[in-house]
């Protein structure tokens, strides 16, 4: 079932709980915090569960604010600690220094219908004015303590955890304003005298120094060029008292200013290495003026688009001089209040900071269970380059069908031409077609839809069953149009309204109707007297059923009235909505002429030279190349084996060909013997060694986020049968996939090789020179070989049967790779402009996992420490500190496999009787499972290292099982294969 997508402009009633009953004696241990009611002026978005929890009424981000207000006690500040938990998790914590009574926790959760918000509190001591430490409980008031949970925009920042403050800083939060002040458990205001100068003690007040960087992003998000960036809000400055500028001349609070500014940061590239660039791209400035909280509304900015050289976005509020425009720090006189009265900077809880980027939309995507990637273009309308036949892929949205027309496209012009034709895809259908425009380039584009919207009126009137302590809902039925739910047609726009008129308006308290898509409940709303009223505007999907449902929990019965009860269901015109997978050449194909990838075709040139020697060498997760010595006079003058030229070997005969060994040209020599005769030495290294040597600055948890920065690389890859091969490019395109952790010297190596890990999937380059990561390997057997001709026609040449204690593992290191979340979150403000904002800090800790200290006893310590991720990088999962489950059972796993030492087949070797046989042996790939007879035993064996030596028309190659550092520890079950022979050997590792 999909998703339902809620608009981000839907209106959806703030819900709030006020305390009932004093807490007399908060403990120094978390509590929770009981009897609750509904706050005043938040009845219309209220839910209570039987057991007095706050129960939210729609998905959506909100804004959660909690307030514990403690008993005040002369010359005494305490300290309070806040948790929140949804659904049992605590998601967020807040410590409160030395305020006078109260605390605040003010923080954006994405909810989903349903979630059940609880309030945890913490009383960790007091300090009165003489520094007396004594831990003396808390008194909790009833007055001023609640929570509210209120609809947030996604664009919106949450001050609380997205900005950096002043080291003496701290969050500050209540109804009206997120803000930060100072944090007097860190550092109380200092003894400043306004009139007399700092020298004397006339006069003598307190104060705070801040500035010039009031407040700066915490991380920096991720852009690309093109995109187009905005920002806006209304926020709070508290008036400073007074500067100095660098001439030395004062500068009072009404001569300062305030600059919010969104500022760009990247690398320039040159010979001399890398230089990294900060570029404010807009900004707005306003005057103090001569009041004690000053307002900044940013007016409607124009949105400036990325340039190429920015990469990372953040947000700055400094403090200026008016007059000399420099960046100024000031004196901010201590007022009384504690952090409520000298919080100095923030913004409006209805109009925060939102900071809105927007990607092209020929780069907007979405995910989309149909799609071989994953993901799809979301009403891509232009693709260029289709000067061949292309196969395009389309498909609607989940669940959905589609209709497309295609026109050809003038690029020159930049005009619509002739329609190539109307195509549609069913529900759950992905759908292909090839397109060949004369143009070289199309415009996609889709019919309007506005389907008939339907009303409901009720007929007679209906009894609310009680919902019990299970909250039973119950479907209002008896409608005049003779229906009681309604399936949607087509994927559209919508807005639901309901209204319900009820036969008693007395007791209103626990009457609620609700909205219900494909079962799911989107939204409720309360009665309010007699009626319960309220509008959902969303999107929804062909199929989906819309219904419309009630609930009481109250001893007095009540109905739902004919008169003025009614439901609406309005469809909003819009255009049919599709997806595009991905516009391809035609085929993929391999010939003895040409090799067509997905991004680009190779024409090959057969070199008949004299050929002395081939040596090849191929490895799971290690170097491949092959050796190759030609004795030619037409070769050694280097115009046909170039360096960067690619090269292949083939195993051939009349009947066709396979491919043994692809690469790239890396070292070419000449040689010359006593004779003058010439050698031609060279050396092809697969993609392997690309991998090896290219920079991969980030880590993955997926290989969908990963393999893009494989295109640096220009060579093919393949994901679980999916080719998501791209041209090359000159650097990954890491920070737009939410990386998981920031390795700026680590090798896409050693990247991909932490996520192979992590999935317990496979890498290898195969004997095409493509990179492919397969979650499973098959366990067929692709050759048999055996000392029995009457049972395989093929035999080996030299076998090695054994056990090698190198391959033995009895202890397992993770070694986890994370963002380091305690470092982002100790960040403070830079002390110069332009700043310079970091990726979010990683950091990498090993576990050790110990199996078996019998076995231990008899191999000693044969440890292997394996890489892996801990973490998606995703936001909101740093926020609520989810690193995920810990790696205690992927390596006992690990260990499982190595539990018994096996005697099994390790090595052997293959000596081809005719030119089927070559072909046959060189269709062998790494991980590919053999089957090996020996004396009565099969031996199922992965094959992990492949050497191909070609002499003088002498040919062997030899197979290697046994599993060497870096290579994969797990394997696919092998299934045993019946016949002639019953004892069978498996090769686990």
């Amino acid at each position: 079932m999909h998703d339902i997508r809620v608009n981000e402009n839907q209106p959806v009633a703030a819900a709030g709980l006020s305390k009932v009953g004093d807490i007399a004696d908060v403990p120094d241990e978390w509590t929770k915090i009981t009897g609750w009611t509904v706050r005043a002026g938040f009845e219309d978005g209220t839910s209570v569960t039987e057991d007095g929890k706050l129960e939210v009424q729609a998905t959506m981000r909100a804004l959660t604010t909690v307030r514990l207000n403690f008993q005040y006690q002369n010359n005494t500040r305490v300290n309070i600690g806040i948790r929140v938990l949804v659904n049992g998790v605590a998601v967020r914590t807040s410590r409160y220094y030395n305020s006078w009574n109260y605390a605040t926790l003010v923080y954006p959760i994405e909810y989903q219908y349903g979630d059940v918000i609880e309030v945890e509190a913490r009383y960790f001591g007091k300090r009165n004015w003489w520094n007396d430490k004594s831990q003396v409980k808390g008194l909790l008031l009833a007055a001023n303590t609640f929570v509210t949970v209120e609809k947030y925009s996604r664009f919106n920042v949450d001050m609380a955890y997205d900005m950096s403050y002043p080291a003496a800083a701290t969050f500050y939060g209540d109804d009206t304003v997120s803000a930060v002040g100072p944090n007097y458990g860190v550092k109380d205001a200092k003894v400043y005298d306004v009139s007399g100068g700092k020298e004397t003690n006339a006069n003598p007040v307190k104060s705070h120094t801040w500035g010039p960087i009031l407040v700066q992003s915490r991380y920096p998000i991720p852009v690309a060029e093109d995109y187009v960036v905005n920002f806006g809000g209304t926020f709070r400055m508290r008036l400073p008292t007074e500067a100095k500028d660098s001439s030395g001349t004062k500068v009072f609070g009404t001569q300062m200013k305030v600059r919010l500014a969104l500022w760009g940061s990247g690398k320039v590239e040159d010979e001399y290495g890398s230089t990294t660039t900060e570029q404010e791209l807009m900004f707005h400035e306003q005057n103090l003026t001569n009041t004690s909280v000053n307002t900044i509304t940013v007016p409607a900015l124009t949105a400036v688009a990325i340039p190429d050289n920015i990469d990372r976005v953040y947000f700055v509020a400094t403090l200026k001089s008016q007059s000399s425009d420099e960046y100024v720090t000031a004196e901010f006189r201590e007022n009384t209040g504690g952090l409520a009265g000298n919080w100095f900077f923030g913004w409006l809880n209805d109009a925060p900071l939102n900071i809105r980027i927007t990607p092209p939309a020929e780069q907007a995507t979405i995910r989309h269970p149909l799609s071989q990637t994953g993901v799809g273009y979301l009403n891509r309308k232009f693709f260029t380059n289709l000067t061949e036949a292309k196969r395009l892929t389309f498909m609607g949205e989940p669940d959905s069908g589609t209709s497309i027309s295609i026109y050809q496209y003038d690029t020159v012009a930049k005009a619509r031409g002739s329609k190539i034709g109307d195509y549609t895809a069913a529900a759950n259908e992905r759908k292909q077609l090839v397109v060949l425009p004369p143009t070289g380039a199309i415009e996609i584009d889709s019919p309007t839809f506005d389907p008939t919207d339907v009303a409901f009126t009720k007929s007679g009137t209906m009894a609310i069953p009680d919902g019990g302590t299970k909250d039973v809902w119950t479907r209002i039925t008896g409608f005049t149009q003779g229906y009681d739910t309604t399936t949607v047609l087509a994927s559209a726009d919508v807005t639901i309204s309901l209204t319900v008129k009820l036969s008693d308006g007395t007791y209103p308290s626990g009457r609620k109707a609700r909205i219900v898509i494909n079962g799911n409940p989107v939204v409720s709303f309360n009665a309010v007297g007699a009626t319960i009223s309220g509008t959902w505007s969303g999107h929804v999907e062909a199929g989906d059923v819309i219904e419309f449902q009630i609930i009481r929990h109250w001893p007095y019965g009540a109905s739902i009235v004919a008169t003025g009860t009614q439901m609406f269901v309005d469809y909003q015109s819009s255009k049919v909505n599709y997806v595009i997978e991905s516009v391809l050449p035609l085929t993929t194909y391999d010939s003895l002429a040409t090799t067509q990838t997905q991004f680009e075709r190779i024409h090959w040139t057969r070199i008949t030279d004299d050929t002395n020697s081939i040596e090849v060498v191929r490895e799971e997760s290690k170097r491949s190349y092959a050796k190759i010595r030609f004795v030619s006079d037409a070769l050694s003058d280097g115009s046909i084996l170039l360096p960067g030229k690619r090269l292949r070997v083939l195993a051939k005969d009349q009947a066709g060909y396979e491919v043994l060994f692809t690469g790239m040209i890396r070292d070419y020599a000449v040689k010359y013997d006593y004779t003058g005769r010439p050698a031609v030495e060279i050396t092809v290294e697969s993609a392997q060694i690309l991998m090896d040597e290219s920079d991969a600055f980030y880590m993955y948890d997926t290989p969908q986020e990963a393999f893009p920065m494989l295109h640096t690389l220009g060579a093919p890859v393949v994901v679980d049968g999916v080719d998501v091969s791209g041209p090359h490019s000159s650097k990954p395109t890491g920070m737009s996939n939410l990386p998981s952790y920031y390795a700026p010297n680590t090798k896409i190596t050693d990247s991909i090789e932490a996520l192979r890990n992590t999935r317990k999937a496979f890498v290898y380059v195969d004997r095409f020179n493509t990179v492919r990561y397969e979650s499973t390997r098959s366990a067929t057997s692709a050759l048999t070989v055996g000392d029995r001709l009457d049972v395989t026609p093929m035999s080996y040449g030299k076998i090695e049967k054994g056990v090698s204690t190198d391959s033995i593992i009895t202890r397992v290191k993770p070694e986890e790779y994370k963002l380091d979340i305690k470092e982002l979150d100790s960040r403070n403000v830079g002390s110069e402009m332009p700043v310079e904002i970091a990726d979010i800090a990683s950091k990498s800790e090993v576990a050790e996992y110990v199996y078996s200290q019998n076995y231990e006893r008899v191999y000693g310590e044969k440890s292997e420490t394996f890489p892996v991720i801990r973490h998606s990088g995703d936001v909101e999962d740093i926020k609520t500190m989810n690193f995920g489950p810990s790696f205690f059972e992927w390596a006992d796993a690990i260990l499982m496999d190595y539990e018994i030492a096996r005697n099994t087949v390790t090595r052997v070797m293959l000596v081809p009787k005719d030119h089927a046989q070559l072909k046959q042996i060189a269709k062998l790939d790494l991980l590919d499972v053999v089957t090996v007879l020996y004396k009565q035993e099969r031996h199922l064996v992965r094959i992990r290292r492949i050497e191909w030596f070609i002499v003088a028309g002498n040919i062997r190659c030899e197979l290697f099982f046994d599993r060497r550092s870096r290579q994969a520890a797990w394997n696919s079950v092998i299934e045993a294969e019946t016949g002639l022979f019953t004892d069978v050997f498996y090769d686990l590792f």
